[in-house]
């Protein structure tokens, strides 16, 4: 089974310019708890905001909903490609000690759109 098999086909995205509020409420319509981060221009995956990065770093930290996502999101993200094998995944998973994993197409050049390459798993249960 290949990583492309278990993702987000049509995924929510965001910009680091966007507002906490705008990502929390993409997380509500589509129903999960992880937001990819694109650069507007490029499209290039710069990091992902979580419903858990909402929580720790803004409203705990008494941040009001109208910062920036760049302010609160998970840079670096650990990301994957379609075509690997979900066992890799599952190493990516146990090494970096995350719940979900980007996963992407391996572009033919570095200008390629990536908005429409980039998935994002669906939530797990956290309880």
């Amino acid at each position: 089974m290949q990583a492309r098999e278990l993702m987000t086909t049509d995924p929510a995205w965001c910009t680091p310019e966007s507002a906490v509020r705008d990502a929390a409420e993409l997380m509500r319509l589509r129903d999960c708890g992880c937001i990819p981060v694109l650069e507007r221009d490029s499209r290039r995956l710069v990091g992902v905001v979580t419903d858990r990065d909402i929580v720790c770093r803004a409203v705990a930290e008494g941040r009001g909903h109208g910062i920036q996502v760049r302010r609160i999101m998970t840079t670096d993200p650990e990301s994957c490609h379609l075509e690997d094998d979900i066992a890799a995944v599952e190493q990516i998973r146990m090494r970096a000690r995350v719940r979900r994993v980007s996963k992407t197409r391996r572009p033919a050049s570095p200008r390629r759109d990536m908005r429409a390459a980039l998935r994002c798993d669906h939530p797990e249960s956290e309880n």
